[in-house]
């Protein structure tokens, strides 16, 4: 049997959410990857307030992901990242 090509299509979803993110936490298992990403906020303080013991990052959305879905999506940022830096230049 002859192997056929099905495109795969995105849909258009207007309420799917966006967050900003600025800090992520990665670990795996042996059969996939998990990645967070959450929100640290800036610290607000006088001069007056000593700094905290530490900070709280707020997690926002967690991906699972196989080893070989995340090597591809690599590739990917990698290559877009990539003409974003040319363009800059």
């Amino acid at each position: 049997m002859e192997e056929k090509g099905i495109p795969v299509l995105w849909n258009k979803d207007d309420s799917l959410d966006t967050y900003y993110v600025n800090n992520m936490f990665v670990s795996h298992s042996t059969g996939e990857f998990y990645v967070v990403f959450g929100e640290l906020s800036p610290i607000v303080r006088n001069e007056n307030m000593e700094l905290p013991e530490s900070v709280y990052v707020k997690p926002l959305v967690r991906l699972v992901i196989s080893p070989d879905n995340l090597k591809e999506f690599l590739d990917i940022l990698n290559t877009n990242f990539q003409k974003y830096e040319d363009k800059k230049k």
